[in-house]
């Protein structure tokens, strides 16, 4: 199906990660050129091995030449809580945190992956992505949603009601993926959402 946006008509493919090999492979090729583009090396979402999972469900937008424009993933939380990407980058200043994300195992899942081709940016592809996970998420009758985005887009999660979770400390920032990026820890009460969040895609 194509969606028509004021700027360019695209489609959007759902896959489960783990039952499409090639589909995944190009999705995680496009995101490490997406990366590389700003400097980025691989991050712990790039290194787990989350195509051999079943919990992990991907959104690619494809333009009319069938060319991939943007992705994003929903991991859910299947065994422990290393095992979503944002776990690494939070376990040494917020190992707190660790133990309450694990307890809602089966119940949780992490928004992560996501990213944009430079010649698709602003034109709404992120927000309806993550409108999609959202409404994923509720399908899947999740209680909880996270996602730790940097700067540049944590005004979009915003937006769809995530709001920043401290640890200890009160602290919910890091420097991640580098030390040129704060990104903040982020989650989204499922049971307190309005089932509205396909509405907000080309915003």
């Amino acid at each position: 199906m194509f969606f028509h946006s004021p700027y360019f008509n695209y489609s959007i493919k759902q896959f489960d990660a783990i039952t499409e090999p090639k589909l995944s492979a190009d999705y995680h090729r496009k995101h490490l050129e997406v990366l590389a583009a700003f400097g980025v090396g691989p991050l712990g979402s790039t290194l787990s091995p989350w195509y051999q999972r079943p919990a992990v469900t991907v959104f690619v937008a494809y333009d009319e030449s069938d060319e991939m424009l943007a992705g994003i993933r929903l991991e859910r939380l299947e065994q422990q809580p290393y095992e979503l990407p944002l776990c690494h980058a939070i376990s040494v200043d917020s190992p707190d945190l660790l133990p309450k994300i694990g307890r809602h195992k089966g119940r949780l899942a992490e928004i992560c992956g996501a990213w944009v081709a430079p010649t698709a940016r602003k034109r709404g592809l992120l927000q309806h992505l993550i409108g999609l996970c959202i409404d994923q998420g509720e399908k899947m009758q999740l209680d909880y949603l996270l996602a730790m985005p940097p700067q540049h887009t944590k005004g979009i999660f915003r937006e769809y009601g995530f709001s920043p979770v401290p640890n200890a400390l009160g602290r919910s920032e890091y420097c991640y993926p580098d030390d040129r990026y704060t990104s903040t820890l982020m989650e989204l009460d499922l049971s307190l959402q309005p089932a509205q969040a396909s509405a907000a895609f080309c915003n």
